[in-house]
């Protein structure tokens, strides 16, 4: 079967462009030149891979790695796959502010490490730490970091438990679906999804240590699920009333992350 005949299936059976152009190096093939390849795909792996996406396996699963934001990821199901609402954050609100440049960074939950990589490599005279609770997680991030030639410094804690630094920017992904609601990410780490029976378990826990981490006039940015974002406001106004708290929306005008800046 030739490339091109390959993409149109796919199209055919409904395949997002988007996880094709990931699947297609997997198939042997760049995806760039799918019309005008002429040699032959194993019509076998063709078939196996398409059917594991219908089943709704993540196209990054398959091909191990993704790239974004100039960083290299490898992937595997320890580890969550970064989202775009993630990257067009770090793109709006962190990237562009370059007085973080030279300043300590925490990214909590790291995961793949991707937050840490992508602050990294763009904050090149910061000094960066990445913290998971999963040791399976900080392999992976730890084999990111060398796989980009980066510094980050990854470390287990259990969120912030294991932490004596102080910082002046922390980013946290934390974990937010509440525990048994359905999710498109099946495949992906329950570990890192769910959060007690409102998913706001990962803010209880983090909030109360954040002032011993958190420098004077420092700033922690928490992505969060869209319907929770007023409740999550208001647990962080009993916890700090003096400082400054903003809902930030993401590109689709959604509520999906809590700026704090500490003024005590």
């Amino acid at each position: 079967m030739k490339p091109r005949e390959v993409l149109r299936l796919y199209r055919k059976e409904a395949i997002p462009l988007a996880d094709v152009r990931v699947v297609f190096p997997v198939l042997g093939c760049d995806f760039d030149r799918a019309e005008i390849e002429e040699r032959e795909l194993d019509e076998k792996r063709v078939q196996e891979v398409l059917d594991r996406l219908k089943r709704g396996y993540p196209a990054a699963y398959l091909a191990g790695e993704l790239r974004i934001l100039g960083v290299d990821l490898l992937l595997t199901e320890d580890v969550l796959i970064p989202r775009t609402e993630t990257e067009d954050f770090l793109r709006a609100e962190i990237l562009p502010h370059r007085e973080w440049n030279g300043k300590r960074i925490l990214d909590l939950c790291t995961g793949s490490g991707f937050i840490a990589l992508a602050l990294q490599k763009n904050f090149s005279d910061s000094i960066v730490y990445g913290t998971d609770v999963s040791d399976k997680a900080i392999r992976i991030a730890c084999q990111n970091n060398a796989r980009n030639h980066l510094n980050v410094t990854f470390m287990k804690s259990d969120y912030l438990d294991g932490v004596d630094q102080v910082f002046d920017l922390i980013v946290c992904n934390p974990p937010y679906i509440p525990e048994g609601k359905e999710t498109q990410a099946p495949y992906e780490p329950k570990l890192a999804l769910f959060s007690g029976v409102d998913g706001m378990d990962s803010y209880r826990r983090i909030f109360p240590r954040l002032p011993s981490c958190l420098a004077q006039g420092g700033e922690a940015d928490f992505e969060l699920e869209a319907t929770k974002g007023r409740d999550v406001f208001a647990l962080a106004q009993d916890f700090f009333p003096s400082w400054e708290k903003e809902l930030l929306p993401d590109f689709e005008g959604k509520v999906r992350y809590l700026r704090l800046r500490r003024r005590d």
